[in-house]
């Protein structure tokens, strides 16, 4: 297992820790401002080369924010690359929030001191993928004072001249934002993710070596209300596990009523729900959830390579 020093992969920033791992076919990364990951030589090969400068400070958004949460590193693949880039928040307003979390994070050992904040260091914490993202978050979160952003003004090291480094200290209204979003994350504590689906014999495999796998394999328990003996009325026994759980994985294949009805009910009490449906019946789904980014999956093997993707990538 070999130990240098080179370049980062997303920030192209000198200096990180890089180990191999020929087991697993892989190499490790630490890196101050994407965080430590991890990555196939096949995705080095062949996925990295064709992904844009936004799409790699995209990855390296993912990445930090996984280190900061004190979570397994992110593991990136030829697969699963793809499928880590569509958890990137899709719109401007959707920043705002994870990046408070993440400064709360990196200001967990000295909650009231402020911190300087640059573009070049800092951009993945904010999830910004140029300069005018970075400002944007930052002044939106300055707009709702969440934080208080002091501009000085600092001797740059390797050139004759200054740069902006915003001295960014967490307000009183920030913290109990943290406290709300706290709150609102019915089943915070929890282990368990409640799986919605058709109970139709088609799915049996996919169940078993597809979402049960993929969740197992993550560090959480499944649960299927079909699976679970009980004297209760199943509405009730449905609504105080969705209440119980940690986050939701509704599969829409055979379009079943009541799956719609559990992924909103989960959605109304603060739950991340990951919508998935089997590829060949996607026209079917609903107008009302076709904005949700599914998993489209072809056979059970593609279905659990994705999801657990995706849980790795958006559950905390």
């Amino acid at each position: 297992m070999a130990n240098n020093k080179i370049r980062c992969l997303l920030c192209d920033q000198e200096g990180v820790n890089v180990q191999q791992i020929p087991m697993k076919h892989c190499y490790s990364y630490e890196c101050e401002t994407c965080g430590n990951y991890a990555i196939t030589g096949q995705a080095i090969d062949l996925s990295l080369p064709h992904k844009s400068k936004q799409d790699k400070a995209r990855l390296s958004a993912l990445t930090k924010e996984r280190s900061l949460h004190k979570m397994e590193p992110t593991m990136i693949t030829t697969d699963n690359i793809e499928v880590l880039l569509a958890t990137f928040p899709s719109g401007p307003l959707q920043r705002p929030d994870r990046a408070l979390k993440n400064l709360t994070s990196l200001l967990s050992k000295s909650p009231w001191k402020p911190i300087s904040l640059t573009y070049k260091k800092h951009y993945p914490i904010l999830f910004a993928e140029d300069e005018d993202a970075f400002d944007f978050v930052l002044q939106a979160l300055e707009d709702e004072k969440y934080i208080t952003v002091r501009r000085e003004r600092y001797l740059a090291y390797d050139k004759i001249e200054y740069i902006d480094a915003p001295l960014v200290q967490l307000t009183s209204h920030g913290w109990k934002r943290i406290e709300e979003l706290e709150k609102q994350k019915v089943g915070k504590d929890s282990n368990q993710a409640f799986v919605a689906m058709s109970f139709d014999d088609s799915l049996k495999c996919p169940y078993k070596e597809g979402i049960e796998k993929a969740i197992e394999s993550t560090g959480y328990k499944p649960f299927r209300v079909d699976l679970k003996a009980h004297n209760e009325k199943i509405c009730d026994l449905i609504i105080s596990e969705i209440r119980k759980s940690h986050f939701m994985v509704a599969d829409f294949t055979g379009h079943r009523g009541g799956v719609y009805f559990e992924a909103g009910f989960a959605l109304g009490l603060g739950i991340d729900v990951i919508w998935t449906c089997r590829e060949d019946d996607k026209d079917d789904l609903h107008f009302d959830t076709r904005q949700y980014n599914h998993i489209f999956w072809k056979d059970e093997k593609d279905l659990f390579e994705r999801l657990k993707a995706r849980i790795e990538a958006t559950i905390f």
